[in-house]
This record gives C-alpha cells, structure tokens and sequence, in this order.
C-alpha cells in the first residue's frame, strides 16, 4: 500500500480551504446578496430553477467584479442602472 504524501491535520487543512472559498465564493454571493436563504417556495422545480439562474448570473457577473470590486457593489450598479444585467447577459451569449 502507498504512503500519502499528505498528513491527516494536510488534509483537513485542504478540505477546510476548499469548502472555505466555495461558501465565500458562490453560498455567501447566493445568500447574502441574493436572499436565496429567504426564498418562501417550497416547490421543488421553483427553488431549483431559481438556483441555476443564480449560478449563471453568478458565472457571468464573475467576469466583471474586478470592475465594481465588490458582489454588493455590483448588486447597487444594477439597482441603479436596470439595463446593466440584461447588456450583459448579451455579451455573454
């Protein structure tokens, strides 16, 4: 049997890293920006369609963040210029 190149304290500290940037990176965007957390459907299609909308708006708006810095920044642009979505939306097709 092969060693691992890893110690168990490695491989926790990997996991915790990974599952760390997946909450900040995408359930924090989803939930705190976009309420997903408050969404009263409980049907299953409704929660589910609206999760993958939110993954793909979540796909297009990372190509620009650099742009307004932050998730809520961009949330605030958006409010403010309701046009901004839809043109990028566009340029992503």
């Amino acid at each position: 049997m092969e060693r691992s190149e890893h110690s168990p304290e490695d491989w926790l500290r990997l996991i915790r890293n990974h599952w760390g940037g997946v909450e900040n990176r995408n359930h924090w965007r989803r939930d705190a920006c976009w309420r997903e957390d408050h969404t009263r459907s409980r049907n299953r299609n409704i929660v589910g369609a609206l999760a993958l909308l939110r993954n793909a708006l979540l796909a297009i708006v990372a190509d620009h963040l650099d742009t307004y810095g932050s998730m809520p920044a961009f949330s605030e642009a958006c409010e403010l210029n309701p046009s901004l979505p839809l043109r990028l939306i566009r340029r992503s097709l």
